[in-house]
């Protein structure tokens, strides 16, 4: 029992050793991830206002070498204008450095059921203002179609 009982404790403290480890590399990573998106972003900011546009999305991406960039960071970009969109959440045209990092690292890796659910909430959102927007009489009936189109095609 004394030997048994010695082999469960170390294994115990191996195992959070372990999780230990595996935390401090995963923080380390996002450290590095932050560290390499803030630098994209600041290559891609030609005109250095803090602040890119799609156009300036569409030209790194032409790059090569921004392209591989962003595919070991585990961003496989097809479309950049598709990808502009998501990263413009609050729908100015225009992304600063914040909302390009914290886009890119929701979008890196695998979805999560929270991914998800937050999607479902922006859209609801916005379907409430596309509705209370239509209830006032000079927005045209086509706006709803616009927004209800983007909801569908988020959802796909």
């Amino acid at each position: 029992n004394i030997i048994t009982s010695i082999f469960v404790s170390d294994a115990i403290d191996v195992a959070h050793r372990d999780f230990d480890l595996s935390m401090r590399a995963q923080i380390e990573n996002s450290r590095k991830a932050v560290k390499e998106l803030t630098r994209i972003f600041g290559d891609m900011d030609v005109a250095k206002q803090d602040i890119i546009t799609s156009e300036m999305l569409e030209k790194a991406m032409q790059n090569n070498q921004v392209r591989a960039q962003f595919g070991l960071l585990g961003l496989e970009i097809t479309d950049a204008v598709a990808f502009f969109q998501v990263l413009d959440v609050d729908g100015t045209g225009q992304v600063d450095a914040s909302e390009f990092v914290m886009g890119c690292l929701r979008l890196k890796g695998h979805t999560t059921l929270i991914d998800v659910e937050v999607t479902v909430a922006e859209i609801k959102m916005l379907l409430k203002q596309a509705l209370a927007e239509q209830r006032r009489p000079e927005m045209p009936p086509s706006m709803l179609q616009q927004v209800s189109f983007v909801a569908s095609s988020s959802l796909a």
